[in-house]
């Protein structure tokens, strides 16, 4: 396991393919980890492989792979060696073919919160897919409501502080301070904040050092954050009646997969989803990258498995396909007639609409007082 320091307690198409999602390679006959058919089937790397395989793992991190900035108080040690960069990327390992099965072979176990500032408390939640241990990550503490929200950041370096500080320099702004009805939090990503891979002195890896790796033994960093966003709500759907997932952007995609793998009660995706992506989609690497994940999120499957409220939102200042879906409603035409599903168009550009969302989570998520 990684290791923790001490720190005390697409342009628009008039129609689309549906795709069917392949599920015959495995049958799960278990919802625990001991009893699922097909845990044997997963490749997890590890240093168990004969020695030697993966290299000299005592080499030295070249002083250049440290590229980009750390953000704050850390909770990981720094990385001294390739042997700790290894160690931090397996760690964090989900194999892309258990995606479909996470909700069956994912199961969480003990939680912390570390108070890592006086302004940061960090919930830490076990967890393990097929007996691997994992950690899940959130900004965030238990303020005695009955209803969670959980936010997963967007594109860009560091958002979650920000998203958690409600800062009007983040894009997110100014959402979180507004959902003082629920216990929130806000999703720490790999590498990301408070939970970077640094070397100490203010710097964390480059992603040159994770995405590749991910994908080339395979996995995905996408599928690796997703797994630790439905932990995440596993572990609050346990101590809340009821729980939502939010996500703008990137964040939005992120929070529609996760709940179409595991529901959580109620769903936000702001500027996160558009038919047209399904036809044409412009992605750099830092974008959702998920082996079959299009066929997961088309209309007919999303139709199939979201029976809980789920509300999209575009506004009319934005650019590009969320901007044509303000304004062509196309997306949120394909689900008018489903009763689980609102659309939204707001005056704003990509961001979300404040007093919409935190509107819809009040209605859905929120617990009558006795």
């Amino acid at each position: 396991m990684f290791a923790l320091l001490s720190v005390g307690i697409v342009a628009a198409l008039s129609t689309f393919v549906v795709l069917e999602i392949n599920r015959d390679w495995i049958v799960p006959q278990s919802t625990s980890n001991s009893g699922y058919s097909g845990c044997e089937r997963l490749v997890f790397p590890g240093l168990e492989s004969p020695q030697g395989s993966v290299g000299n793992l005592s080499l030295p991190l070249p002083e250049e792979a440290f590229d980009a900035e750390s953000a704050g108080r850390q909770l990981l040690n720094p990385l001294r060696n390739n042997l700790d960069l290894y160690r931090a990327n397996t760690s964090i390992f989900v194999p892309s073919d258990s995606l479909l099965y996470l909700d069956d072979i994912l199961e969480v176990g003990e939680a912390h919160t570390i108070q890592l500032e006086s302004h940061f408390p960090v919930l830490v939640v076990e967890f393990t897919i097929c007996g691997h241990e994992r950690q899940a990550y959130a900004l965030g503490q238990e303020t005695n409501s009955e209803s969670a929200v959980l936010v997963i950041p967007s594109t860009g370096e560091n958002q979650s502080s920000g998203i958690y500080a409600g800062s009007d320099e983040n894009y997110h702004c100014c959402l979180f301070p507004l959902l003082g009805n629920h216990d929130a939090y806000v999703q720490l990503l790999p590498n990301q904040d408070q939970r970077a891979w640094h070397d100490g002195a203010g710097s964390k890896i480059s992603w040159d050092y994770i995405l590749r790796w991910q994908i080339n033994n395979g996995g995905s960093y996408s599928a690796s954050y997703i797994a630790e966003t439905i932990a995440l709500k596993k572990y609050l759907g346990s101590q809340n009646k009821n729980v939502a997932l939010v996500g703008l952007s990137q964040g939005g995609t992120a929070a529609l997969i996760a709940s179409s793998l595991s529901a959580p009660d109620a769903l936000v995706v702001s500027s996160g989803y558009s038919l047209s992506q399904l036809g044409t989609e412009f992605a750099d690497e830092m974008q959702i990258t998920l082996p079959g994940i299009s066929q997961l999120i088309n209309p007919q499957n999303l139709e199939s498995t979201i029976d809980f409220p789920t509300l999209f939102s575009y506004g009319l200042l934005e650019s590009g396909v969320y901007g044509w879906e303000a304004t062509s409603s196309e997306t949120c035409d394909i689900f008018d007639e489903n009763p689980n599903f609102q659309c939204t168009i707001h005056e704003g550009g990509h961001v979300f609409p404040e007093p919409s969302v935190v509107n819809f989570l009040n209605t859905h998520i929120s617990v009558p007082a006795p």
